[in-house]
């Protein structure tokens, strides 16, 4: 224990702070115009309709049955209805 004592008596320790300038936090956070807003609407919109449009693509075999399905089932009840 007396060895530990001796070893907290001669250790040293330095410690620095320090603080970034705050230059740019006082000045308010700028906001985009309104036509870069614009700007960024209208991007955002081309790419959900591109986004859909290859999302509607890839999809298409299903879409198909579908199709295929409701013109199938739509002469059925067309052809059912010519019989009555």
């Amino acid at each position: 224990m007396q060895y530990l004592n001796d070893q907290v008596l001669y250790s040293a320790s330095n410690l620095t702070f320090y603080q970034k300038p705050s230059v740019g936090t006082l000045l308010a956070p700028s906001k985009p115009g309104f036509f870069a807003e614009v700007f960024n609407s209208l991007r955002k919109g081309w790419n959900l309709l591109r986004s859909s449009i290859l999302h509607i693509l890839s999809v298409w075999p299903f879409l198909m049955l579908i199709i295929l399905f409701s013109l199938l089932a739509f002469a059925l009840i067309k052809k059912s209805q010519a019989k009555h």
